[in-house]
């Protein structure tokens, strides 16, 4: 019996040191899993906040910083790996309208700031360098007013958009003008840069298909200010309809110039119409048609109430700032897929931006294999400064003002 002893001893020993090590071992696990938690969502992008774009989207920033503020106060988003809400942090920096400016900047929110995830910039001759830091490092990108087909021809797997692709941006304006049958003929001009050149192709096309004549097509170069030519040879044409896809810059001296030079077609179609472009026409704004992603007849759609509050906070008028409508509906999708991962894993990430059609405040919105979304574009016209929807067809009857010669 004696000689057995030191045996027990030995094996009651080992068995509680193993206990011990099991236990310190899941101390260790529990403690790795606690600091791996991240403590915020972390989101980079850059934004105009100076240079040519700023009309269109230089308060933009106050526009994401009061969503995520909005999110936060919620408690932040979900996030079932970690068993619980994350809030949202923007990191944004001033790309000063310059694709190289913004590409440099995209590369210091991945290696230097670490976000989880990004956004695109305005535009997509930005974003089309933009993206290329995110394929780059592989982290997914959002791309929010890009939707050139230049872009996804690429086949990148880590930047998507909700918007369908450029050339279909004419698509329902000339649909509303083939339906009323009071438009025959039309000119199309364009800046030269991605998404204006991509608009004037499809809409050419689209044209021809409805049997519409377009009569003048020109692609001009973005930093063009004096049209007196151009509009000289527009008035022997006599176009029906003028469509001009270009940004404020071009926008507002083409206007301008049409006026004072008596230019008048049945209609004058602008791209991108902004509070910019209305308040510099002044009384000649009146009656130009446009497209938006957004409009008040929308208001039961998915997060409409948010979108308001976050308008009257910031101060930023939806018929001024249109492009605010595509903003909110990317971080909406945004919300959406992180939600769905439950996690800040890129690549789940990256297959569930694909995989998720999201209710927006303009429609569920899917995308398909090329990144490309389903949010299509409706025309509108300006009248009293504010936005009215002219489609469908039922809309524009109600609605559209045609022609509307100018005074």
């Amino acid at each position: 019996m004696h000689q057995r002893k030191p045996a027990c001893w030995t094996m009651w020993f080992l068995a509680v040191a193993s206990l011990l090590l099991v236990i310190l071992a899941a101390f260790h696990v529990a403690e790795a899993q606690k600091q791996n938690v991240p403590e915020k969502i972390r989101i980079g992008y850059t934004v105009s906040l100076s240079g040519r774009f700023t009309p269109m989207v230089g308060t933009f920033k106050k526009l994401g910083d009061s969503w995520a503020e909005l999110v936060n106060q919620r408690g932040g988003i979900y996030m079932k790996e970690y068993g619980k809400k994350l809030p949202v942090e923007f990191v944004v920096y001033d790309d000063k309208s310059d694709p190289a400016v913004s590409t440099k900047f995209y590369e210091r929110l991945i290696t230097q700031d670490k976000v989880d995830f990004l956004l695109g910039p305005f535009s997509s001759h930005i974003s089309f360098a933009a993206s290329t830091v995110a394929e780059k490092h592989k982290v997914p990108m959002i791309l929010i007013c890009a939707n050139d087909l230049k872009i996804f021809e690429r086949n990148y797997k880590y930047s998507a958009t909700n918007l369908a692709e450029a050339n279909q941006e004419f698509y329902r304006y000339l649909e509303i003008l083939k339906s009323e049958g009071k438009a025959k003929t039309l000119a199309m001009i364009a800046e030269d840069t991605l998404h204006s050149t991509g608009v004037l192709t499809g809409g050419e096309a689209k044209a021809k298909e409805l049997g519409l004549q377009v009569v003048f097509k020109e692609i001009m170069p973005a930093t063009t200010r004096d049209f007196t030519a151009i509009i000289t040879r527009l008035k022997a044409l006599n176009p029906d309809v003028v469509m001009v896809e270009a940004f404020p810059a071009f926008e507002i001296p083409f206007g301008k110039q049409a006026y004072e030079l008596k230019l008048q077609p049945k209609e004058l179609y602008f791209g991108h119409i902004t509070k910019a472009v209305v308040n510099a026409l002044g009384p000649s704004a009146e009656n130009l048609a446009s497209t938006t992603y957004w409009a008040e007849e929308w208001k039961d759609n998915a997060g409409v109430a948010d979108y308001m509050a976050i308008l009257e906070k910031t101060g930023i008028k939806w018929d001024e700032y249109m492009e605010s409508a595509i903003r909110m509906a990317a971080y909406q999708r945004l919300q959406a897929v992180l939600e769905k991962v439950g996690s800040l894993d890129r690549e789940k990430i990256r297959t569930a931006m694909w995989e998720t059609t999201v209710p927006t405040i303009s429609g569920n919105v899917s995308i398909n294999q090329q990144g490309l979304g389903t949010l299509v574009g409706s025309p509108v016209q300006v009248r009293g400064g504010r936005f009215i929807s002219i489609y469908p067809v039922e809309n524009a009857k109600k609605n559209h003002i045609f022609p509307n010669p100018w005074k």
